[in-house]
């Protein structure tokens, strides 16, 4: 019905988003802050090589039409990855970790490849990206895989604590539009930035096997496929407007 839609693609002016997994419930009212002028060095985080500020191997391809990007997360949206085994078998293997696929995960990259330009851009080392993606996606099917030495680092002047962020306005140069281009990523954090092309999907942590998160998403991206600008559409609470929605 036409109400449906027009509540679940409702427009606004702006958001921001808190730091941290995704909640819909709790987002502050304040602009993220600006840069610090001095970053010291980080601790090395989980999946992280020791050569991730290589340039990455991947070049990105220029976008060719205006299909809508998306530019997917890898861990906690679409695998898991343990240092040591859950209580069942990993799907695969990524340098020294077990990765287990969300469920329906083969379901939404297919889908996702036939509909979309699709690019991968993990806060990881770019090591454990290649392998994960290589087990993932079929080969030359990406238009780009970004690892971590693509984020910038920002400080969160509320805890003092660094952080990488996903400036997605670096992917203009190669010809994609803000207003055409979608994230999906667990931790909304990462997007502060990106606050209108942020779609935040709930964390994935290896062990729900009835978990239909990507279902949701694959019904709810069908809804935005042609909207000329995504950063007008209201995306907090995307699955309650989705279930509104749905006959």
């Amino acid at each position: 019905m036409e109400t449906h839609a027009s509540t679940l693609l409702w427009r606004h002016p702006g958001c921001q988003i808190q730091q941290g997994r995704c909640n819909d419930s709790a987002w502050p009212a304040t602009a993220p802050q600006p840069l610090a002028p001095l970053v010291p060095a980080m601790r090395p985080c989980p999946r992280t090589d020791s050569r991730h500020d290589m340039p990455a191997p991947h070049a990105t391809q220029e976008a060719s039409t205006d299909r809508l990007l998306l530019v997917l997360d890898l861990d906690e949206t679409l695998v898991h990855a343990s240092e040591v085994e859950l209580d069942r078998a990993a799907d695969f293997r990524a340098l020294s970790y077990h990765v287990y696929r969300r469920p329906h995960a083969e379901r939404f990259i297919a889908y996702a490849l036939a509909n979309f330009d699709v690019g991968v851009w993990t806060s990881s080392g770019r090591f454990y990206a290649e392998a994960v993606v290589a087990a993932l996606f079929p080969p030359q099917s990406l238009r780009f895989v970004w690892s971590s030495e693509r984020c910038s680092i920002s400080r969160d002047w509320t805890t003092g604590e660094y952080l990488n962020r996903k400036r997605l306005k670096k992917l203009k140069r190669d010809g994609y539009r803000l207003e055409r281009m979608l994230a999906i990523d667990d931790t909304a954090s990462k997007h502060a930035y990106n606050y209108g092309n942020l779609v935040c999907v709930r964390e994935y942590l290896g062990e729900d096997e009835s978990d239909d998160e990507l279902l949701r998403l694959m019904a709810y991206l069908d809804r935005l496929a042609h909207e000329p600008n995504v950063r007008t559409i209201e995306k907090r609470r995307w699955r309650e407007r989705l279930s509104l929605a749905m006959p």
